[in-house]
């Protein structure tokens, strides 16, 4: 049996300083005082005991959950040559208003062989809390808070879920090297404290940097998937293949808000502001990876993953889907363990399937080659050592958010050098 309990507290403060709204020499506007404050206080604990009643069944079983509170505004002050145009204090706005999320789980796991096929079913089942001040929330957000006929009533903000999640997995060994698996199942996701009660809260979401205001009556994401992997090992050899299907109700996604006013006074995103909003999408994707001892000291490997996506709703491709990418190693380690010397080429697709509904714009693709090495001293003492990107290529992560004033993606970092000691004992 094991136990766990925990709680903490994170307090963060930052502003705009150094910012392009901070002074007016390439802002178009007055220069801008902007600061978020935010308080997350949270609790939680879980204790789960294995069991196994006989030689070919195991069993898990277990509870968790957590309970927190969220809180932030967010104050600011417009100046005007020079001055804050209301000396003396900020106004400030809620954009956490209050907000407690609480969650409450049991689950239980068990594996069993039939005959030689190994089968793991796993349930769990959790009741979902979530709230918010209601003294404390904006005109706006009650707005969008309210339910079809214009009427906020009490509990419009407050949000209780039950939740029941199920899977099943088969693993078959199809010879002394090959193993076949399959499984299937359906999992719920709660919405966040952000996508239900964020009040134009500053943030992203795959490329999109925007305000976005939540909406409490958002319905819990509900899954449903099929997997199947194949697995081989030999001695020199190995490799796994696996590919999956998914189709997502009340799936969780943005909608273009052309109703909702800024918080901020002036227009410094781009795009937006957005709401969240529940849709429909399906998504396909696989994974593969293989390696060859080529020699006894050197290792050759590859991989790679796709993903495809689509909203069902919108008609278009699903927003923040990666593109196609794929790794080739190699690495050479003599039998003695002493040191050893790798390198990767990266490689990744350009992506044109995307949510232009919501300003997402397509990415070219790239190659990136990193090497690292590393070496045994003695009496527990490593070294290690490499370079990332070591041509000093010039990429955009499709996933990377926007520069929030211009629309432009923000680029990856250059060539990176790194080196550290590890001391084992």
């Amino acid at each position: 049996m094991e136990a766990k309990a925990y709680g903490y507290q994170t307090l963060h403060t930052m502003n705009n300083e150094g910012k392009v709204t901070y002074a007016s020499e390439n802002f178009p506007g007055p220069p801008l005082r902007v600061a978020v404050n935010a308080d997350i206080t949270t609790l939680g604990g879980r204790v789960v005991t294995q069991l196994a009643p006989s030689q070919d069944l195991r069993l898990k079983v277990g509870a968790d959950g957590y309970r927190a509170h969220r809180d932030a505004e967010r104050p600011f002050q417009v100046v005007k040559n020079g001055d804050p145009t209301t000396p003396g204090f900020y106004e400030s706005k809620q954009i956490w208003p209050g907000v407690v999320t609480a969650d409450a789980g049991v689950f239980a796991q068990a594996t069993r062989l039939l005959g030689p096929v190994e089968a793991t079913g796993t349930v769990r089942a959790d009741m979902v809390w979530a709230g918010a001040d209601e003294e404390q929330v904006t005109d706006v957000y009650l707005d969008i808070a309210k339910p079809g006929n214009g009427a906020l009533d009490a509990d419009a903000l407050d949000r209780r879920e039950f939740n029941v999640s199920g899977a099943l997995m088969l693993t078959a060994p199809l010879s002394e090297a090959w193993t076949l698996s399959a499984g299937g199942g359906t999992a719920v996701r709660s919405a966040s404290a952000l996508e239900r009660y964020a009040d134009r809260f500053p943030s992203n979401k795959a490329q999109t940097s925007a305000e976005f205001i939540g909406n409490p009556r958002l319905d819990p994401e509900r899954s449903w998937q099929a997997d199947l992997e194949l697995e081989a090992r030999y001695d020199r050899v190995s490799f796994t293949a696996g590919g999956f299907a998914r189709r997502i109700s009340n799936y969780i996604t943005l909608q273009d808000a052309p109703d909702v006013e800024p918080m901020l006074p002036l227009p410094i995103f781009a795009e937006g502001p957005f709401r969240y909003a529940n849709g429909t999408a399906t998504f396909y994707g696989g994974e593969m990876s293989a390696s060859v001892a080529v020699l006894r000291s050197l290792t050759a490997s590859v991989s790679g993953s796709y993903l495809w996506g689509k909203n069902l709703e919108t008609n278009q491709p699903a927003l923040g889907v990666a593109p196609l990418s794929g790794d080739i190693g190699v690495r050479y380690e003599p039998p003695q363990g002493r040191f050893y010397i790798e390198g990767t080429l990266g490689g990744v697709t350009e992506q044109d399937r995307v949510a232009s509904i919501l300003g997402e714009t397509p990415t070219e693709g790239y190659v990136t080659l990193d090497l690292r090495g590393g070496l045994a001293v003695g009496r527990g003492i490593s070294v290690e050592g490499g370079v990332t990107n070591l041509t000093d290529a010039d990429y955009v992560n499709h996933l990377n958010a926007k520069n929030p004033y211009s629309g432009t993606p923000i680029p990856e970092t250059g060539r990176i050098f790194f080196a550290g000691v590890n001391y084992a004992f």
